[in-house]
């Protein structure tokens, strides 16, 4: 069976693929196609501005661009101007705009990070001191759940007391 390009009939290394010219030349027309659908005047940050996704988003705000399948374009355009993503890295948006497609605002991290940075109720938790009671979380007085939750040992204590009092005053 003959290897042709289906772009230009020359060689391919496979059926139905094309030439490397003709798959670099595809790919540029991919990046012009990407590059499009951005504009580069979005909101200041750190004294750059957002690039914004102007086409479709999904429905957490961030881009959708199609490069066979849907894709995440602040994935995209972080691979096509800083190169590849570490596999057990994602893209943190330092900008917090979810639809930036900056490179600069862009840093690989790992999940935890990202979420901690992030305005989640594991997060807002995560950075919080003291219990609601004005407990400290340190070592001492903190019991680590099963689900990874932190708990305040001191308030435990008290509920366990205040229990056996309701209890002990329980008619039988």
């Amino acid at each position: 069976m003959n290897k042709t390009c289906t772009g230009c009939g020359g060689p391919a290394k496979r059926e139905g693929r094309r030439c490397w010219a003709c798959h670099r030349a595809a790919l540029s027309t991919v990046l012009d196609r990407f590059w499009a659908k951005v504009d580069f005047n979005g909101p200041l940050w750190n004294g750059t501005p957002c690039w914004v996704w102007a086409a479709s988003l999904d429905r957490e705000g961030y881009g959708l661009f199609w490069f066979g399948r849907n894709v995440l374009a602040h994935r995209f355009a972080y691979v096509a101007v800083k190169g590849p993503i570490p596999e057990e890295l994602e893209v943190d948006h330092l900008c917090r705009n979810r639809a930036c497609e900056n490179p600069q605002h862009m840093e690989p991290v790992t999940r935890q990070v990202n979420v901690l940075r992030g305005i989640s109720f594991s997060a807002v938790n995560a950075v919080k001191t003291q219990c609601l009671r004005g407990h400290l979380f340190d070592e001492r007085n903190t019991r680590i759940g099963t689900l990874g939750s932190r708990f305040c040992r001191e308030c435990q204590r008290e509920y366990r007391r205040s229990y056996q009092r309701r209890r002990a005053k329980a008619p039988v």
